[in-house]
């Protein structure tokens, strides 16, 4: 019964969307993984004792949730590890998307 409060819901549907945007993506996240990011946050915030999860939340599990679902552009899977790469742009992706203030 972990809740999620509609800024943070925003959020994370802004960070999926940032991942559409990208030119070194070819398909960004999909709405599946959408929910899968709001329900790994919902179940770290759990673990950690929390009724509500937090933007910190979804931060902690982003990278694990979100790296394998972004497909790179030729390009961008030509200059390296696409692990790496995919795990760098979703890293940039959550210091530039503005967290939600605090209710």
């Amino acid at each position: 019964d972990v809740k999620v409060n509609d800024s943070l819901r925003k959020y994370i549907v802004r960070l999926v969307n940032a991942t559409r945007q990208l030119p070194e993506v070819r398909l960004g996240i999909s709405p599946r993984g959408t929910i899968a990011l709001a329900r790994a946050a919902r179940v770290y915030a759990a673990s950690r004792g929390q009724s509500y999860a937090t933007p910190d939340d979804v931060k902690a599990v982003a990278v694990p949730v979100l790296n394998h679902r972004l497909l790179l552009s030729a390009e961008a899977e030509a200059r390296g590890e696409p692990g790496e790469a995919q795990r760098k742009l979703v890293t940039d992706l959550l210091d530039t998307v503005p967290v939600p203030g605090i209710r």
